[in-house]
């Protein structure tokens, strides 16, 4: 099969996704698949050429414009088949402040927080408790991710994400323990937990989307699977969600 892989591109990211590149094109030619290279932050006017010439797409890009449905309806305009989510699903999910809308109106716990499309001045409080964190509405890899606990630290961070042009989500942190479902079509495909830790959920993106949620200790199979499966519904999605569980 020739496969047209996309890594790189122009995102904060890129380094992340290029990197990740390599692997994945080393696992497909050792499959026996042709693998050809596409930067769009050097092939970008190409790409629809590029995808006609494939059998399919692996899209391996981080951030704009791999996870905000770009990439996904150029690919559609051309019937080039790709894997994950669509047009519609990719932007829903990596646009943070959307998925958090999304999520609630589905009933689903998130951690309290709040959007903010631009700098809302020196003296602005937020109605939320500290510790908090403080990340790009669209960004993902924890790239400017600043955990603040205190007033001089939240501004710090909210003017550093300002300064590079970027919106802001401020959320509650939350104690708990992860672990990952993976979700493909109407199949869980199982749960993983890692070491307990202390974090909010920085990343909303094509690969992750996050809930906070009070479960049982003991419940790491079917209710993980089952809060998973209603968050790719919920932005029609195909994908791997973090969840954060509260012991």
């Amino acid at each position: 099969m020739k496969v047209l892989l996309l890594a790189g591109g122009w995102s904060p990211e890129r380094e992340v996704s290029l990197k990740g590149g390599e692997q994945i094109a080393a696992a497909l030619k050792e499959r026996g698949h042709s693998v050809t290279l596409c930067d769009p932050a050097k092939d970008f006017e190409r790409l629809m050429d590029m995808a006609r010439e494939h059998d399919a797409a692996f899209i391996n890009l981080h951030g704009a414009p791999g996870e905000d449905g770009l990439v996904q309806a150029i690919l559609d305009r051309v019937n080039c088949p790709y894997q994950g989510a669509g047009p519609a699903g990719s932007f829903l999910a990596l646009h943070k402040a959307a998925a958090r809308q999304i999520f609630r109106d589905a009933g689903l716990n998130i951690p309290d927080g709040v959007f903010l499309p631009r700098h809302p001045g020196p003296n602005w409080k937020p109605d939320l408790q500290y510790p908090m964190f403080v990340k790009s509405n669209t960004g993902g890899s924890s790239l400017h991710l600043s955990r603040v606990t205190n007033e001089e630290e939240l501004y710090t961070a909210l003017n550093s994400l300002f300064s590079m042009g970027e919106e802001a989500i401020v959320e509650t942190a939350v104690i708990g323990r992860e672990v990952t479902c993976g979700v493909l079509g109407e199949e869980v495909a199982g749960v993983s937990r890692p070491a307990a830790r202390s974090r909010t959920i920085p990343d909303a993106t094509q690969v992750k989307a996050s809930i906070a949620t009070r479960m049982p200790r003991l419940c790491f199979s079917e209710r993980p699977s089952r809060y998973a499966f209603s968050l790719s519904l919920a932005v029609d999605f195909i994908s791997i969600f973090q969840i954060l569980l509260n012991d």
